[in-house]
């Protein structure tokens, strides 16, 4: 960047000499336009022609001055001093029609420049007729171009001879100072802005004020000077024209400043950034457009928090209103014709609402019976009713991605079990195997006990591994059940019998209920004796000994009922519904072995064979409840 923008007594000299050029470009400007609209720049013109065109103009004048005050007042004779040949360069002669001199001041040389103006349709009163007569008179005058007289005559010549002698230097005078305008005013904006010290725009305090309101001060200050400057040179004939000269100088200097310095603010405003914000009718409007917004919120926000059934009554009440004004003010007919009107507008209004609605309730019914990719096309849907569609849409794509999600992560769930088991079994048998092997041997002592160990830890693997496979199978649904007819109160005795022996090892006693009326079902028995292996399993495991064991089969209208009930060993301190997820077990501290499967296997069996298995825990009380349809 130029040192020179920062240099303030630089700037404010640039100012100076704008404003001086622009003042001396205004002036010349000026009395060229002047000087070629009187002809100084025709061909062929003289000084003595220019000055008697001049002097014409203003003889003609003071000649109509003059008559008005003969005419109105009859001054001329008692002004006669006034109008005397040492006092006065113009001599005048009033004639009438007849050519008699009614008022002559003196009688002019003969080389003075002559003109007459003529006097048409002057109207008299006559007294002795009583009628208006209209009469023609003449003026004559001369004005002597010696000027014996200081007037403003003589002025007059004076300036013309000075024009005349100007008048090619004028030309380069205001083609100079347009020039330095132009230089000047280049100059003052690249400099505007910038002060020393500082690289970036700084502001002046005027530079703060609106922009708007401050182009008001410097208009009114610009017109006043301008005005004062017109009116000093529109004087300049009088005695002091010299200083009247100075002033209109000075005055429009001023004013070319006061334009130079509008669009200076105008330049740092632009360079610092924001000059629209910084004005009054910015202020104003952004103010008026904030309350519009407010109040356009707060009936946005009462709108959006209404139902649909007040937004229809407010809009029936308002638009009931505006009937009532129109037929007040248009009568009858013109109720008929709204009316008419009415049914032409909301008719297919209505109808677009029920076809919405319609599309609405048709797009929800294909959701709730599970056609997640069902959408509702939101065409010709509008207000409220689209976004309720918009909202079923999204509820759609978000249960459809819940529902892949979830189907996603049970296919990695079983591949996964699948996989470790599979690769788990193999290295697993040949353990089992070599732990026959060793068994034969007739170890004793401390090796007897510690292949004791191994045989029932890997019995205890194995048997977590099938339950692994059994798991993963149910859960997918990947076992097939041959579902037949079957008595539930046989199987039930059965599997009572293969247990009782371990029931009374673990100290419970086993009470039945079992009603002696057959209870027929569809299910595989292969399968419905899995699950209630596993639900006896699990009693052995976690009751309590030397407790009582409930078991109970009925039927109640159209289901039968299998129903298990013992008091458990540990504290139940965990929901029913995360008792039946995979790898959740009863004994937290883990006192006893188990997979955690047993349960989740048994439901995910039960559900294969169209029933429900439920876990009920009150206390220490833990309670299974079988449910099937019964065979009819």
């Amino acid at each position: 960047m130029a040192e020179w923008k920062k240099r303030i007594w630089l700037k404010t000299l640039i100012i100076l000499l704008f404003a001086g050029s622009m003042a001396l470009m205004l002036l010349s400007g000026g009395a060229l336009f002047y000087m070629g609209t009187m002809g100084y720049y025709d061909q062929g013109a003289t000084k003595e022609t220019m000055m008697k065109r001049e002097l014409y103009n203003m003889g003609c004048n003071e000649a109509w001055d003059a008559y008005y005050n003969w005419e109105n007042y009859g001054l001329l004779a008692l002004n006669s001093t006034y109008y005397a040949k040492q006092n006065y360069n113009m001599a005048i002669c009033l004639q009438d029609e007849e050519g008699t001199v009614i008022f002559e001041n003196y009688t002019a040389e003969q080389d003075a420049y002559v003109f007459e103006i003529p006097i048409a349709g002057y109207m008299e009163y006559d007294e002795e007729t009583q009628k208006e007569i209209y009469r023609d008179y003449t003026v004559k005058c001369a004005i002597d171009l010696n000027f014996p007289a200081e007037d403003s005559f003589k002025r007059t010549a004076e300036t013309v001879d000075l024009l005349w002698k100007l008048r090619q230097i004028n030309i380069v005078v205001c083609i100079l100072s347009a020039v330095g305008v132009c230089f000047f005013f280049i100059c003052a904006i690249r400099g505007a802005g910038h002060k020393a010290e500082k690289d970036e725009i700084c502001l002046r305090w005027e530079d703060k004020l609106p922009l708007d309101g401050y182009w008001l001060i410097l208009a009114a200050s610009f017109t006043f000077l301008l005005s004062m400057s017109i009116d000093m040179v529109n004087n300049l004939l009088r005695q002091d024209w010299i200083v009247r000269m100075i002033l209109a100088v000075i005055a429009a200097t001023l004013a070319c400043m006061l334009v130079l310095e509008a669009i200076l603010t105008l330049a740092i405003r632009i360079k610092a950034g924001g000059w629209w914000k910084n004005s009054l009718i910015y202020i104003i409007l952004h103010r008026i457009w904030r309350g519009i917004c407010r109040i356009g919120s707060c009936f946005a926000y009462i709108w959006r928090h209404i139902s649909m059934i007040w937004r229809l009554v407010l809009f029936l009440v308002v638009w009931f209103i505006i009937e009532l004004i129109i037929v007040a003010a248009g009568g009858p007919e013109t109720a008929v014709w709204l009316g008419l009107g009415e049914r032409i507008v909301f008719m297919p209004l209505l109808l677009l609402l029920v076809i919405g609605l319609h599309r609405v309730m048709e797009g929800g019914e294909k959701m709730a019976e599970g056609d997640l990719d069902y959408k509702i096309d939101l065409r010709m849907l509008h207000g409220s009713v689209k976004q309720h569609a918009q909202h079923l849409n999204c509820i759609s794509e978000g249960m459809q991605k819940a529902v892949e999600a979830r189907l996603k992560s049970e296919r990695f769930k079983t591949e996964l079990i699948t996989n470790v088991s599979h690769d788990i079994k193999t290295p697993l048998t040949s353990i089992i195997n070599y732990v026959d092997l060793l068994k034969k041997q007739g170890l004793t002592g401390e090796a007897e006990e510690y292949v004791n160990i191994l045989e029932r830890q890997s019995a205890r693997l194995k048997k977590l591994i099938e339950d692994l496979m059994e798991a993963s199978k149910a859960s997918t649904g990947n076992i097939k059940a041959e579902m037949q007819p079957m008595q539930v109160d046989l199987l039930l005795s059965q599997a009572i019998g293969e247990y009782e022996e371990r029931f009374e090892q673990c100290g419970l006693e086993v009470i039945t209920c079992i009603q002696p009326e057959k209870a027929e079902i569809m299910a595989d028995g292969r399968l419905l004796w899995r699950v209630l292996d596993n639900l006896f399993n699990n009693i052995c495991k976690y009751a309590q000994e030397k407790t009582r064991v409930y078991i109970d089969c009925y039927t109640k209208e159209e289901t039968v009922y299998i129903v298990l009930r013992n008091i458990s060993r540990y504290q139940l301190n965990i929901p029913e519904e995360e008792l039946m997820e995979r790898f959740v077990r009863g004994d937290s501290s883990r006192h006893t072995e188990g997979s955690g499967l047993g349960l989740s296997i048994a439901r995910s069996l039960t559900q294969l064979q169209n029933g429900t298995l439920q876990i009920l825990i009150d206390g220490d009380l833990f309670k299974a409840m079988l449910e099937f349809p019964k065979l009819c």
